[in-house]
């Protein structure tokens, strides 16, 4: 009787030792891993890393919408740069050969005010508040008010079945309402609060 006891209580211990089954996220990425050790260990050789190709790589050119200024920067085969590409490239541009050497002042353009982030200062420009949709002019109309009591941050709670990380809270700085108002640079975190 005292024998079938201990045993039992040796059966419990052992289950009780016995790791808890992954998750399917843990197991999926514990799969991918394997999976890549084995390519690699199948292919035998790595990526070649900065200094170790054998061949060199052209300089990647892309032009964009105002065109490529690539030809300003290759010089023509006797080292002189082409007086026909350079007066392209002032023509773009709107610069003088002064402006570009430093001689005369570059005229500084007109920046609008509001693209830059001021704590207190409203989110977007109130001239215009009447181009923001209902949503985004009470956001801005929230944002002065908590401006005025002191407040910095919005707290976003969300649940483990989130982001399967434990409940937790996201902090999202006013900054980056600003830059959701200008459609600006976003961080992660006022995206994954969007994504809630």
């Amino acid at each position: 009787m005292l024998r079938q006891k201990v045993d039992a209580h040796k059966k419990k211990m052992i289950e009780l030792r016995k790791p808890s089954p992954l998750s399917d996220y843990d197991r999926s990425l514990v799969k991918s891993h394997d999976a890549d050790k084995k390519r690699k260990r199948a292919s035998g050789k790595d990526v070649p890393q900065l200094g170790q190709q054998k061949q060199p790589m052209q300089n990647l050119v892309v032009a964009n919408e105002y065109g490529s200024n690539i030809e300003v920067y290759r010089p023509d085969n006797s080292g002189e740069v082409s007086v026909q590409a350079l007066n392209a490239f002032f023509k773009d541009t709107g610069l003088t050969l002064d402006q570009l050497t430093g001689k005369a002042p570059i005229q500084n353009l007109e920046v609008d005010t509001w693209k830059t982030y001021k704590y207190g200062k409203s989110l977007y420009n109130p001239a215009a508040l009447n181009e923001l949709g209902t949503q985004m002019y009470l956001l801005n109309k929230w944002y002065m008010q908590a401006c005025g009591r002191g407040e910095q941050w919005i707290f976003v709670r969300f649940r483990d079945h989130h982001y399967f990380r434990g409940d937790d809270i996201l902090h999202i700085s006013f900054e980056e309402l600003h830059q959701l108002f200008h459609l600006d640079a976003l961080d992660k975190s006022i995206m994954s609060s969007f994504c809630l």
